[in-house]
């Protein structure tokens, strides 16, 4: 399998050159990782990363069978096959350093004439496959997971389903229990991405991608709460169907969620960073089909399309260094300045309880004044040497910019 996906790499690098994914952010850098013709495996579903930096990507074929596998990308950008045997698997996460052990969990289901099932699988990275919830559990028709690394959602398991359009969940042991009948049944559409934050930088929250139903008032980006409950994060994303967090140790794609969404006048998904106050910016455009993306520890962004020609791409993102330098001088600037004003709100109690004092006239208490007045004194001197500091920030960032 291997050496067929590795001549098909060669011969298909042209295939599709009136396809366009071109990058509109110019803070970020946009490179070719791979491609591949997936004829022997189907349909490119999710992806995940695992420990070694190997991406693991689900396939799958239609019906009558569903037959499904799993390629492994590894780091030179090769693709073989990973493991097969597979009934339309779907979506995919690494567990690593969670309660659920050192394993991939996959989304699989069927379809038996207007009857669906579904179930949640553990793979080991030996390709060791254990059906973890089994079948009859009331997942139905899975399409993507998501796990709390957070902790504040029970750091379970979280499932989309796409044939009852809601959202379960599944504990270590396996059991599967209802969290939210979002997004409500809609004709045709169904949760396609969740993700958590574990940045710190959208309060530890849940976000869950919807799409392509008839009911525009549950698609698009939701942000949801512990007990299942939704709201809506980007009031102009109109489809969205994958999510990934920055979750490199040094922040290097800027501490944010990304996205691919559409917006309602554009007739294809694009990747879009996402702020903590739900503003959205566009970073990659692609007139290619279904774009999905996982983040690395490393601070990369990796995003697959299925482009025409019947070929996989996947192109690889990252944050220019220079910029990267720009934004984390911009938060320290952001972030002395935010100092600056507790220290000020600070004095300015600190001579409130001085006032008040001297309305007492004690001679006993000019002890406590005293002591306040040094404090102020103090304070007063960090707060120069803040100012000091930002100006120097502030200088540095000018010939950055220049």
């Amino acid at each position: 399998m291997k050496k067929t996906f590795l001549l098909m790499l060669v011969c298909v690098l042209c295939a599709n050159a009136w396809a366009v994914v071109e990058l509109v952010d110019p803070n970020y850098a946009l490179e070719l990782y791979t491609k591949y013709d997936p004829t022997e495996v189907g349909t490119s579903g999710r992806m995940a990363v695992g420990p070694e930096g190997n991406i693991y990507i689900t396939h799958l074929f239609g019906s009558p069978d569903y037959n499904g596998f799993i390629v492994k990308i590894d780091t030179e950008g090769d693709p073989s096959l990973f493991v097969d045997g597979l009934t339309r698997p779907v979506g995919i996460i690494w567990a690593g350093g969670t309660d659920f052990g050192d394993y991939l969990y996959i989304t699989e289901g069927y379809r038996n004439n207007f009857f669906y099932k579904g179930g949640v699988t553990r793979i080991g990275l030996d390709g060791t496959i254990t059906r973890f919830t089994g079948w009859s559990n009331g997942l139905n028709q899975p399409v993507c997971l998501g796990i709390d690394r957070t902790g504040n959602y029970g750091g379970s398991i979280f499932v989309g389903n796409s044939a009852a359009d809601d959202i379960d969940r599944v504990n270590i042991e396996g059991t599967v229990t209802a969290f939210s009948p979002f997004p409500y049944n809609i004709n045709g559409g169904s949760p396609s991405g969740i993700a958590f934050d574990g940045t710190g930088n959208y309060d530890g929250a849940m976000f869950v991608a919807s799409r392509s139903g008839y009911d525009v008032q549950w698609e698009g980006l939701y942000r949801f709460d512990a007990d299942g409950n939704p709201s809506k994060f980007v009031p102009d994303f109109v489809e969205a169907i994958s999510l990934a967090f920055d979750v490199s140790e040094d922040s290097a794609l800027g501490g944010v969620l990304y996205a691919t969404a559409r917006k309602a006048d554009t007739p294809k998904l694009n990747l879009f960073s996402v702020n903590p106050d739900g503003t959205s910016k566009l970073i990659v455009y692609t007139n290619e089909g279904s774009p999905v993306i996982v983040s690395t520890p490393e601070g990369e962004i990796y995003m697959k399309v299925n482009s025409p020609g019947n070929t996989v791409t996947i192109y690889r993102i990252t944050v220019k260094p220079i910029c990267l330098a720009i934004w984390k001088l911009e938060s320290a600037i952001d972030e002395k300045n935010a100092a600056i004003e507790t220290i000020e709100r600070a004095i300015a109690e600190e001579q409130s309880a001085i006032e008040k004092l001297d309305e007492i006239g004690d001679k006993d208490i000019h002890k406590a004044k005293m002591e306040i007045l040094q404090a102020i004194q103090r304070q007063t001197h960090v707060k120069g040497e803040l100012e000091k500091s930002i100006k120097t920030l502030q200088s540095a960032l000018e010939s950055l910019k220049n």
